[in-house]
């Protein structure tokens, strides 16, 4: 509800972004077969598949990082395109890798996608809850998490279309 309230906030509809949707609760601290991962998302199924660590990891982080690879997808990839035109202040992703201080790991260094989801997880984060602000113990000097969330605000407010 929080995430849907805040995609309502930025001009989108987040209920039917999210739409169909649900949780699937795994026990254990990670994903079975997924060495060291904590939630997930089946597309075909519309199910984010949850570990109890993501629960217990980072205030939630993890669960507001998948529900941002929903939205980009059901926007046909328009997110992720909007965030890293916005980040580099060019013509978006350049050789596959996000803009310095625009990446929480190396992972989402060369993976977009996962760049814009940790975005949009700390715009969550930092404009919708109460939670502390994660860490990251790989997090470059770089990051700040503010400009982050300030950059996924803006490029959620340029597609209020969907």
């Amino acid at each position: 509800t929080t995430t849907i309230s805040a995609l309502e906030d930025a001009g989108l509809d987040g209920r039917t972004l999210l739409g169909g949707y649900r949780f699937r609760r795994s026990q254990g601290t990670y994903l079975p077969g997924q060495l060291g991962r904590v939630a997930i998302v089946q597309y075909g199924s519309q199910e984010i598949l949850l570990a109890d660590g993501a629960l217990l990891k980072q205030w939630g982080f993890y669960i507001y990082h998948e529900l941002g690879h929903v939205v980009d997808r059901r926007i046909e990839g328009a997110l992720t395109r909007e965030f890293h035109m916005l980040a580099s202040g060019e013509e978006g992703v350049r050789g596959g890798r996000t803009a310095d201080g625009f990446w929480l790991d190396r992972f989402a260094r060369d993976r977009p996608q996962e760049a814009t989801a940790d975005a949009f997880a700390m715009w969550v984060i930092l404009n919708y809850t109460d939670n502390p602000e994660p860490v990251f113990w790989m997090k470059p000097e770089e990051a700040d998490y503010q400009q982050i969330a300030s950059v996924m605000d803006q490029a959620l407010r340029n597609l209020r279309r969907y």
